[in-house]
């Protein structure tokens, strides 16, 4: 997922604050980014709006943080469409 604005940034970001456990993105070598911890979490942002973006997994620790994360993927690839 990549993202091209500073407002799909703050978006994602506001969503990021819902979740209630682990949300993490991992790039192809393993490398891991927390986003639920606000000291680490711009890190993986910028990542998400390079030009690797799309070679990071998404991941939530919780099926409720999942199913925020997967409906807010589905809304925007609906806009996008």
């Amino acid at each position: 997922m990549k993202f091209d604005t500073v407002e799909e940034l703050l978006t994602f970001q506001a969503l990021l604050d819902q979740c209630r456990g682990q949300v993490w993105i991992e790039a192809p070598d393993g490398r891991r980014y927390d986003l639920t911890d606000r000291a680490a979490r711009m890190k993986g942002l910028l990542m998400l709006a390079g030009d690797a973006a799309e070679e990071f997994g998404l991941y939530a620790r919780m099926r409720e943080d999942e199913m925020l994360l997967l409906n807010y993927y589905c809304d925007r690839m609906e806009k996008t469409a």
